[in-house]
């Protein structure tokens, strides 16, 4: 499951540096949030992190979905195209799919954190990388794309 979610981080990363590539704006382009700090639209490594957080201190799935909700409403999450909303709908296939293997909420749990350790993993290796499309290249070769 880590995989997968390496793989759709990848996925929603490359198209942030492709729109930015093509002229549009992408949603790491910063902006204020009102103290005199700016901040981040879409994934970055400390919103994911915080993602993974919430699904190994959660017990209960349908209070991780409420959380998770929370989180992306407040980081403004909610609209198209945005890189939060294409993470929160992937997680939300996932948990569809566990269904489908009939596999218990504590089951599923497990299988988003895993997810989201993927997602923290790739998110931080292109973060902290000054080349990031060279980086995102060489990730989605050696996860087989």
């Amino acid at each position: 499951m880590r995989n997968k979610g390496a793989k759709d981080a990848i996925e929603i990363l490359d198209r942030r540096l492709q729109t930015t590539a093509q002229g549009g704006q992408s949603q790491s382009i910063e902006r204020s949030n009102g103290n005199g700090e700016d901040d981040k639209k879409g994934i970055t490594r400390n919103l994911t992190r915080n993602l993974l957080d919430l699904a190994i201190n959660e017990t209960d799935l349908k209070n991780f979905m409420l959380n998770l909700s929370y989180l992306v409403a407040r980081n403004k999450g909610f609209s198209q195209n945005n890189e939060l909303m294409s993470l929160f709908n992937k997680i939300q296939e996932l948990i569809q799919s566990e269904r489908r293997k009939n596999k218990n909420d504590k089951e599923i749990l497990e299988e988003i954190t895993e997810y989201l350790k993927g997602v923290v993993m790739v998110t931080y290796v292109v973060e902290k990388s000054d080349k990031k499309k060279d980086i995102l290249d060489i990730l989605k070769k050696s996860m087989g794309e």
